[in-house]
């Protein structure tokens, strides 16, 4: 089972509980009615094509696209369905209609075994490289600082919260890694604007940051492409606020990128399942907020049984003020990811290779 589809079998079995109504002994509205009828249908779909019962899976999935058209998953479902059977034009035909409907998550569809059958048509290629065209449309370009030095130069690659202001966010790190161990730090922005001059990774009207990773990664090879001066051995992954978790995965997603990776915020722990290989991960949760704290550990303990190195420090304060100080944990990150001598907080634990 690929993990768009865990995600989306958790929310179905969530649908299927009893409604309010149910529970009580009265009537569902018709409504009701639908969203439960939605939700079996797409669970037994996941089900059907987990299991390779891939006609069964069509046919529910066409079911659940009846009932809510507007929705994108289940039509990409139903490409994974159609890839498996060797139909490379059904597949690419639900693929285009999934995204047209909002989902949007190249980085995924790129791992998807699911998809494998179909990767080297000519109708996914033609799909492939317009989807990522439109992608990386309204996105602005990266903001990057690379200090005049002599030799390589390692290099901090920043996914900024939502809201921040990627030009602070540049001078902040650049400052901050400077006086520790000076490189390059590059800062792709998100694709939508944000009130006072920030940007944002997604709309108001998307449920998820679907085009995050496959935009980091873009900027990332394209400037190492054009910046012989990077040691590759040195690419570290920063993530603030609620890019923290993504930071997370997408370290986990690309062990030939990045050495490391240093994340701030909530849901720490939320897709740390996919850190699979060894790295090194410094993190940084609120100590007021014990869900906070509980998906750090989760996302600690992910890194040690990966057999990588961990910190958790637990640390009051926000994102973008823990870039501020040379005292704060993000100080002590860079030290410790670069494998400099730093004297690590009681409440952190320290996993060595």
């Amino acid at each position: 089972m690929t993990p768009i589809r865990t995600l989306c079998l958790a929310l179905a079995l969530a649908l299927t509980s009893l409604t309010p109504s149910a529970a009580q002994g009265l009537p569902e509205t018709p409504q009701q009615q639908k969203d439960r009828e939605f939700a079996l249908v797409f669970q037994e779909g996941l089900y059907a094509l987990t299991n390779r019962e891939v006609p069964r899976a069509i046919q529910l999935f066409q079911r659940a696209v009846q009932l809510y058209p507007e929705r994108p998953t289940a039509y990409y479902n139903l490409a994974c369905a159609f890839s498996i059977q060797g139909k490379p034009e059904d597949s690419v035909k639900y693929l285009r209609l999934a995204f047209e409907r909002g989902f949007n998550d190249l980085a995924h569809m790129s791992r998807d075994m699911d998809l494998d059958g179909i990767r080297n048509t000519p109708a996914y290629r033609q799909a492939r490289g317009e989807l990522e065209a439109a992608a990386l449309a309204d996105v602005p370009p990266a903001l990057s600082k690379v200090p005049a030095a002599e030799g390589k130069l390692p290099l901090y690659v920043v996914i900024h919260g939502d809201q921040d202001q990627p030009a602070a966010v540049l001078e902040r790190v650049a400052a901050t890694t400077g006086a520790i161990t000076p490189g390059a730090v590059l800062v792709p922005q998100g694709p939508f604007a944000a009130q006072g001059g920030g940007r944002a990774w997604r709309s108001q009207q998307e449920q998820g940051a679907g085009r995050l990773e496959f935009i980091v990664m873009e900027r990332v090879r394209a400037f190492l492409e054009a910046t012989p001066s990077i040691d590759r051995q040195q690419v570290f992954l920063i993530g603030l606020g609620f890019s923290g978790y993504k930071a997370v995965s997408i370290a986990g997603h690309h062990p030939d990128v990045f050495a490391g990776v240093y994340a701030h915020g909530p849901l720490l722990g939320a897709e740390a399942g996919e850190l699979t290989v060894k790295t090194r991960a410094y993190l940084v949760v609120d100590p007021q907020d014990g869900g906070q704290v509980a998906s750090g550990v989760d996302a600690r303990n992910a890194v040690v049984d990966a057999e990588g190195a961990a910190v958790l420090e637990r640390w009051s304060g926000t994102p973008i003020g823990a870039l501020a100080d040379g005292e704060t944990p993000f100080a002590r990150a860079v030290a410790w990811l670069t494998g400099k001598p730093v004297e690590l907080p009681n409440a952190g634990a320290s996993v060595p290779f």
